[in-house]
């Protein structure tokens, strides 16, 4: 087994007092924080969703939908973090959720399909 010490110059082992330790906790707490927002949005959309599909009956398949969806994505994802690099496909992830956010955000109804204002983040 290994003994680590910490690069501070003594103290409690395996500890390191790196900036890029607290730079990447910060962008895993921001990532959380996005997927949580993302299932908040789900959510709230599902009962919508399920007045739109006919009715209470059919909100078993609202979340089957989802989860096929994630368990279909999720290798897709892996094979390219693989190939261009996971730093790469999470920041464009995040600024691609983020984009579409600020962007729904901004859309003044869902009313109006021919007003070009954000019509496809809807």
């Amino acid at each position: 087994m290994r003994n680590e010490t910490s690069t501070n110059g003594g103290g409690a082992a395996g500890l390191r007092s790196d900036s890029s330790h607290a730079f990447v906790l910060f962008g895993m707490i921001l990532l959380t924080g996005l997927i949580a927002m993302d299932q908040t949005i789900v959510a709230t959309a599902v009962p919508t969703i399920v007045q739109s599909l006919g009715g209470f009956t059919q909100f078993p398949w609202v979340f089957s939908s989802h989860l096929l969806t994630l368990a279909v994505t999720i290798p897709l994802y892996g094979k390219l973090a693989d190939h261009f690099g996971r730093k790469r496909l999470v920041l464009f992830g995040s600024v691609l959720f983020i984009l579409g956010s600020v962007l729904a955000g901004f859309s003044s109804s869902k009313e109006a399909p021919r007003r070009p204002s954000c019509a496809s983040c809807r």
